[in-house]
Parts: structure tokens; C-alpha cells; sequence
């Protein structure tokens, strides 16, 4: 046998979210026969604690974000390592892992693309650069899509890999452990889960305007609505409790905070809400279709597709007030049977099309195919 061969994967920082968990689950199920993976971070706060079997971390001391002084911490690693493949995840970690390989002349060099509508800085560099890259990868056709229109790029040599799901942890509850989960929880009547990161680009303001709207309306219902996730800021707090008290909302939402059991509120709720204004391809609603619940999603929060409306979910016509809270009144009319059918079309398409192998198989795919190159 060959020895394993070194990938040196860079990512900003191990908090929590989408691209930071995939990128957990890449490095935790590469081959070792094959892969040797090591992780650089720009800031070493690490969230997930989990053992990943990459040695220790190498600390680019960037917190305050990526700097030319990352690019020469990247080739000071490329130049200890001796990587195959260097692997950034998105920003400026690309830009200056492409110049930190070309200027050591050390590995291949693989990057990434997550956000669902990149800044135009990012476009910018990824247009002027591409051709430092020998594989660009993004896990969404709707960012395939943004980088071909905006950025000039070559849509046919951008590899589609999308995100994977843990089918072991996400999955759907028994009756009894779902009703023992909701009662841990506190999930009363009809109760809603939104899941992500507290700032503007997920839209939580406008849920709440569109629930005020079905409140003056009196089609609330049981409906109980849990927010689920940490404040990006103080400011985006004060903004999204402001809106809570404005619409008259104090007896319908909760703010439960962060939470390390994601999969315990995707499976016990009745449904999940994503109205994001922009998404790569949201991990949040890949595992709650794998958990058997149907996700009420924006267009933009779910660009590829992969909620088929009345089938899966409920797709919002768009991401305002008035069209998310037309979305949410036609969830709430459902009678429970039809909402399990929604669930139960959800988990069959997620666990046949997702699957953290795959995501995996098709990435370390993308690097062999360059070391051949």
C-alpha cells in the first residue's frame, strides 16, 4: 500500500453552522489508509470538541479575519507539511492559499465557495485568481450559478458537491421518544423550529412580522415559534427582540439559545423555518428532511430545489412578511396527516439523495482528480 497522502484543509473558525459542520464530517470521514488531513484555522476557537484525528490544530493567528500575514502563515505550513493538496473554505483563505501555493510551488490547490451570494470583493477574487486554482468547488448549483453570471466564471469547471447528512443522527423520532424529546424541549401545541444564526441574512425579523400578521388576523392558533441560535451581535439581538415586542409576539416566541442537540428540536418539531435571504445549500434544511419534518423555506434559502412544495414543505413565494406569512398560514391549515405525509416525502428524498459518504467520496474525488492532473 501507498502512504496516505497529506490534504491540508483551511477554514476560518470551528463555530457553529453549516459549512463549519460539513467541514467536521469531510474531515472525520477521509480515509486515513488514503488521507492524512491536518486543519489550519485563522481563529482557534474550536466549538464542536470533537476529536477529529487531524493532530493539532495549526493556528494561522488571524481572528480579526484574513490578512497577507495569513498567506505567510499558509506557506510557512505548506512548507512543514508538505500537503498534496491544500483545501481552503471560502473568503480571503482563498485568495491567499492560492498565492501561498503558487509562490511555494507546493501541492495542488483546492478552494471552496459557501456563501449563497458571495460579497462582491469575494467575487472579484475569485474571478482575477481562478486560474491559481486547480479545482473551485461550491456545495449548490444556485452558487454555481452566481459565480458563472457575476463573476465571469466557467460554469462547466465549477464541481458541484453538496452537503451531506449524518442519516446516524438525524433521522426521524418513534413516537414515544419524539413525545419524550418535545416535553425535554418544551415543544407545546403546534411548534416551530428556526434554527440558524441570529443576523440579517436570515431573515428572522420578517418571520416575526408575518407572524404579527396571523396574530391580527387570529390565525395563530397553538402555534409556538422556538428560535434557536446565538446572536451574530448585540445590535442584531436588540433588533430581533424589538420586533418580538412590536408585533405582540411575547407568548408565541421563545429564544432557547444555542444548542449542541440540533438534531433533537429538527426531529421533535412540527415544523422548520428557513426564510433566509440567501443560502449555499442550507445544512439545516437537508437534516430536517432527514428528520421526517417538513421545512417551510424561502426560495433563496433552498436554491437548488430540494423542497418540492406540498410535497416535502412549503415553499414561501419570496422572502418578505407578507409572502412568508401566506407560507406559514398554509402550513397551519394542514390537518396533522397531511403534515406527516410532507415528513415522511422529506426523510425518503434526503436519505436518498444526501449522505455524509457521498459528500466525502465525491470531495476526495475532486482531489485525485487533481493529483492526476
Amino acid at each position: 500500500m501507498t502512504a496516505p497522502r497529506t490534504v491540508l484543509l483551511a477554514i476560518s473558525a470551528l463555530r457553529r453552522g453549516g459549512a463549519e459542520r460539513q467541514f467536521v464530517e469531510l474531515v472525520r470521514g477521509l480515509d486515513r489508509d488514503r488521507w492524512r488531513p491536518r486543519v489550519a484555522l485563522c481563529d482557534p476557537t474550536d466549538e464542536y470538541g470533537v476529536d477529529l484525528g487531524a493532530g493539532p490544530y495549526i493556528d494561522l493567528r488571524s481572528a480579526s479575519g484574513s490578512t497577507p500575514l495569513t498567506g505567510l502563515r499558509i506557506a510557512a505550513a505548506l512548507r512543514r507539511e508538505r500537503p498534496a493538496v491544500l483545501h481552503t473554505f471560502g473568503g480571503l483563505l482563498n485568495l491567499y492559499g492560492r498565492l501561498a501555493v503558487r509562490a511555494t510551488g507546493i501541492g495542488r490547490m483546492v478552494s471552496a465557495v459557501r456563501a449563497g451570494v458571495p460579497t462582491p470583493r469575494d467575487l472579484r477574487f475569485e474571478r482575477f485568481t481562478r486560474g491559481l486554482t486547480d479545482a473551485l468547488l461550491v456545495n449548490s448549483v444556485g452558487t454555481r450559478d452566481v459565480l458563472a453570471s457575476r463573476a465571469r466564471l466557467d460554469a462547466a469547471a465549477i464541481d458541484v458537491v453538496p452537503n451531506g447528512v449524518d442519516e446516524a443522527r438525524f433521522h426521524p423520532l418513534g413516537d414515544a421518544e419524539r413525545d419524550a424529546t418535545r416535553r425535554r424541549l418544551g415543544l407545546g401545541g403546534t411548534a416551530l423550529v428556526v434554527l440558524a444564526r441570529m443576523s440579517p441574512e436570515k431573515n428572522h425579523v420578517a418571520v416575526l412580522r408575518a407572524l404579527g400578521r396571523l396574530r391580527r388576523d387570529g390565525r395563530l392558533g397553538d402555534l409556538h415559534v422556538h428560535f434557536v441560535g446565538r446572536p451574530a451581535s448585540r445590535a442584531d439581538d436588540e433588533t430581533i427582540r424589538a420586533a418580538v415586542t412590536a408585533e405582540g409576539l411575547e407568548a408565541t416566541v421563545r429564544f432557547a439559545g444555542p444548542t449542541d442537540v440540533p438534531e433533537d428540536w429538527l426531529a421533535a418539531a412540527d415544523g422548520v423555518v428557513q426564510a433566509s435571504l440567501f443560502e449555499g445549500m442550507s445544512s439545516v434544511v437537508l437534516e430536517s428532511m432527514a428528520c421526517g419534518t417538513p421545512v417551510l423555506v424561502s426560495p433563496p434559502a433552498d436554491r437548488d430545489g430540494n423542497v418540492r412544495d406540498g410535497v416535502d414543505g412549503v415553499r414561501f413565494s419570496g422572502t418578505d412578511p407578507d409572502e412568508v406569512a401566506a407560507g406559514l398560514a398554509r402550513f397551519l391549515a394542514l390537518p396533522s396527516e397531511a403534515r406527516r405525509r410532507l415528513g415522511e416525502s422529506a426523510s425518503r428524498r434526503a436519505r436518498a439523495e444526501f449522505s455524509l459518504a457521498a459528500m466525502v467520496s465525491r470531495t476526495c474525488a475532486v482531489w485525485e482528480r487533481v493529483l492526476r492532473a
